[in-house]
């Protein structure tokens, strides 16, 4: 090597160098792949999940949405360990403020990668319905109970006349249970367009997984269709922000 130009020792150098960024690029997206699958597998997992705890609750009901302010989730151990053995799959593993694969069960009190709304929204004004509604439960006096959407019928002013928007809990039944018997043509909706768990936008670039009724996962870009729309997300977000 003594005898070799110094040239090509930096064109061995430098074909070296690049030789290692390539392999770390391809490394990252690798990664960044194996994350998007095993969160896309997760939340499908999830869903069965829910759907076997819907059918042998009383009334095919989903779990209820945590009594604490600011805590879009449900109570853990209503899934965890019967219905989900392992509780890294509630957390997407490219959800860097967790240490993931140290958690155990008893210890997990919370969704912290995803959303769980515990109640039909199909689209930007039903999710508005739900906002809405969520505020005027924390102000209501003398304790918050649960937040009961079975007696809900949400009223809101609105220019086209459209019916009222009912909010209702979680329950495995047809899609019309939340939208009234017949829908109208413009809100038909179906599980398929009915979020369960929605994840918190930036584990992925340029969107986040949704998963819906159905259980079917999409991973819809952000900011895109609702439920992924930045006025929805934000308002998700300080719900978030009362619980800290």
């Amino acid at each position: 090597m003594e005898n070799t130009p110094i040239l090509a020792r930096l064109l061995i150098a430098g074909s070296c160098l690049i030789g290692i960024i390539m392999a770390q690029m391809i490394i990252d997206r690798y990664q960044i792949a194996r994350y998007r699958m095993d969160c896309d597998k997760n939340l499908k997992l999830m869903g069965l999940a829910f759907k076997m705890y819907a059918g042998e609750s009383n009334g095919s009901y989903y779990p209820v949405l945590k009594n604490e302010v600011g805590k879009l989730t449900f109570n853990i151990d209503e899934i965890v360990p019967e219905y989900l053995n392992d509780s890294t799959m509630l957390h997407c593993p490219a959800d860097s403020s967790i240490a993931l694969y140290t958690l155990e069960y008893s210890a997990v009190t919370e969704l912290k990668s995803y959303w769980y709304l515990g109640a039909g929204v199909w689209d930007e004004r039903s999710g508005k319905a739900y906002i809405q509604l969520y505020k005027d439960w924390l102000k209501e006096p003398g304790g918050k109970g649960f937040l009961d959407f079975e007696s809900v019928e949400l009223m809101e002013s609105n220019p086209l006349n459209q019916p009222p928007v009912n909010i209702k809990r979680m329950k495995e039944v047809h899609s019309r249970f939340y939208l009234g018997d017949p829908p109208p043509p413009y809100m038909g909706a179906a599980q398929s367009q009915i979020p369960l768990l929605i994840e918190r936008p930036g584990h992925h670039k340029g969107g986040a997984h949704v998963l819906f009724m159905d259980g079917h996962v999409e991973l819809i870009p952000y900011p895109g269709k609702f439920p992924m729309t930045e006025e929805f997300i934000s308002a998700l977000n300080e719900l978030d922000a009362l619980g800290l």
